[in-house]
């Protein structure tokens, strides 16, 4: 953010594999919000090895000795760095018998471009460990997985048999809040990571109770935030995918493929280390305001509607009730997987009461977000979107084309002079909270 008058500022917002650059009257601009570029300093690398030293010296390095190891990596919708973290891994995963990596696409399409060259980047990167070979994820094959139990809520744990044959686990997650699992953490390497689609509908299911939502997590240092059934029950199948075997986390947290706080060690605790950091980091609390800019963050978080409408729901606080959102999300791969043109995409084709009625009494996949979108939605006059979706995609699913996302913001200034507006960068990676006293 930069003043470029007296009277107007101008923000700079991911879009994209680039930037929107909007400029906005000083007087009515209340913040703009986001993650500093990089890492504070210039030390990614030391902060990775530091979390790679405390993994070993956690009993890692001498549990992974002469065994079977699979390693269990995010998918290319996540954005850790992928080539530095398994350089600094290789003196211990060297010490294995076998190394395995599986992509945790979860439902998310295995055949994607993206996931195509990131096998083939993996590969390369794993080449020289002992029987290493790389395995992408495929939800969508029943004949790939096995039952691992039935969690007490009732989900079936299918599991990818890739995870057979294997003595220990070590999960490498790119830590980040989550809108309706808690936190974006190990445990989702498991599940749905490497589960069955019909497992990822069961636990989704659980998306529509008030208790999913960020910030809560049973791993959560605070007891007062452990209440959330989703994550809960992502647990409890995480643990029936161990069977008595040990996982372990390599954990980080990014900002522009920089890490910017590292750790390592038995997965709850690292999980549970970066939470509190995650908390830290990402979560703010504002003044609701009339008009709200909000950009995911770019690619890879804005590479279909499916992904970047995550980011919606970690900011919708941030807009007082009748209010409008200006949301910046390129949509390069379209809505989203197949299935969700149904559920999710289709679902928001009907009248918005219809589709919380509907979605209460009858959950299928992908359809919380359906729900959760009618929720927002009644709650706004307007989310106009700035992407490459069609106008008519966009407004079969109750959002305003905004081709000219300045045109936009000149409009909210001309229709009221005194429109407060706030914008949000790196929305998919924060949490905001509506400040103590406000209604949001």
């Amino acid at each position: 953010m930069s003043p470029t008058s007296s009277h107007r500022t101008t923000v700079r917002l991911k879009y994209g594999a680039g930037f929107e650059v909007l400029e906005v009257p000083a007087a009515n601009l209340r913040g703009v919000h986001g993650l500093a570029s990089g890492a504070r300093g210039d030390d990614s690398d030391a902060r990775l090895a530091a979390g790679v030293g405390e993994l070993e010296r956690s009993g890692f390095g001498a549990a992974v000795a002469g065994k079977r190891l699979t390693l269990l990596v995010d998918d290319a919708t996540r954005s850790e760095p992928r080539a530095p973290v398994l350089a600094a891994l290789s003196p211990l995963l060297g010490r294995a018998a076998r190394v395995r990596v599986v992509v945790c696409t979860g439902t998310h399409e295995p055949d994607l471009p993206e996931n195509v060259k990131l096998a083939d980047e993996l590969r390369a990167l794993v080449a020289g460990l002992p029987k290493a070979e790389v395995l992408v994820h495929d939800s969508r094959k029943p004949e790939l997985h096995r039952s691992a139990g039935r969690t007490s809520r009732g989900v079936d744990v299918l599991v990818d048999v890739a995870a057979d044959e294997c003595d220990l686990f070590l999960a490498i997650s790119d830590m980040k809040t989550h809108y309706f699992a808690g936190y974006s953490n190990p445990v989702k390497n498991f599940v749905p990571g490497i589960c069955a689609f019909e497992t990822a509908r069961g636990n989704h299911a659980m998306a529509l109770r008030d208790e999913a939502t960020f910030g809560r997590h049973p791993f959560h240092p605070d007891p007062s935030r452990r209440d959330n059934p989703l994550s809960a029950d992502m647990v409890e199948g995480m643990e029936k995918i161990l069977g008595g075997r040990t996982a372990w986390s390599l954990a980080m947290f990014t900002i522009g493929g920089r890490v910017r706080w590292c750790s390592g060690g038995p997965l709850p605790d690292v999980a549970s280390r970066g939470m509190v950091f995650v908390d830290r980091e990402t979560t703010l609390e504002l003044e609701p305001v009339d008009r709200l800019i909000v950009s995911a963050g770019g690619h890879p978080y804005d590479e279909s509607l499916y992904t970047a409408q995550r980011a919606l729901e970690l900011t919708k606080n941030a807009v007082k009730p009748g209010g409008e959102i200006l949301f910046l999300a390129r949509c390069a791969n379209g809505i989203g997987p197949p299935e969700a043109h149904h559920t999710f995409f289709g679902a928001l084709a009907k009248p918005l009461p219809d589709v919380l009625h509907s979605i209460g009494s009858r959950y299928e996949m992908y359809s919380h977000k359906a729900f959760k979108f009618a929720a927002m939605l009644l709650a706004l006059r307007a989310v106009r979107v700035h992407t490459d979706l069609t106008d008519d995609a966009l407004r079969a699913a109750h959002l305003e084309p905004a081709p000219d996302p300045q045109a936009v913001v000149d409009r909210w200034v001309s229709e009221d002079p005194s429109a407060s507006i706030q914008a949000i960068d790196d929305a998919s990676k924060l949490a905001v909270l509506a400040r103590a006293g406000a209604s949001a």
